[in-house]
């Protein structure tokens, strides 16, 4: 069995401008992340890396790029997906968004990352299977 690989986009390691982050929903567990994402950028720039330009919301609309969700809402997630699919299926990137999900009850929790689309990249090698496709939230449940 071979050992399955994930590669992120090129430009995840060499951008040439802040790679946008959209974090959707700011109560409890988001405004968590998105103290733990400054200190990501922080990071980053200190190595010489463009960092991150972090878009918070807690509306409706969204605009993604890399998107982390940190909602209590199962039916919120499954209508994000739906229209992200809608509205970005013809565009030049629409495979390339990554969906960071993060949730909680009273006692567990989760993380999901995965991706909103199909990749259409082909790679072989003998040594791993290429995953284009990794599970989001909504393929999970």
């Amino acid at each position: 069995m071979k050992t399955r690989i994930h590669f992120a986009p090129n430009y995840f390691y060499d951008p040439t401008h802040p790679i946008t982050v959209s974090l959707i929903g700011v109560g409890g567990t988001g405004s968590l992340m998105l103290a733990r994402l400054a200190r990501i950028d922080y990071a980053l720039r200190q190595v010489g890396h463009p960092g991150l330009h972090v878009i918070a919301y807690d509306s409706d609309k969204v605009e993604p790029n890399i998107i982390i969700t940190c909602v209590d809402n199962a039916r919120f997630r499954v209508q994000l997906a739906q229209s992200i699919r809608q509205h970005h299926k013809d565009s030049d990137y629409a495979n390339r968004y990554y969906w960071l999900d993060l949730g909680n009850s009273w006692n567990t929790g989760q993380f999901v990352l995965g991706t909103l689309f199909d990749e259409k990249r082909k790679m072989e090698r003998e040594d791993f299977e290429m995953v284009d496709k990794l599970k989001n939230i909504i393929d999970f449940f």
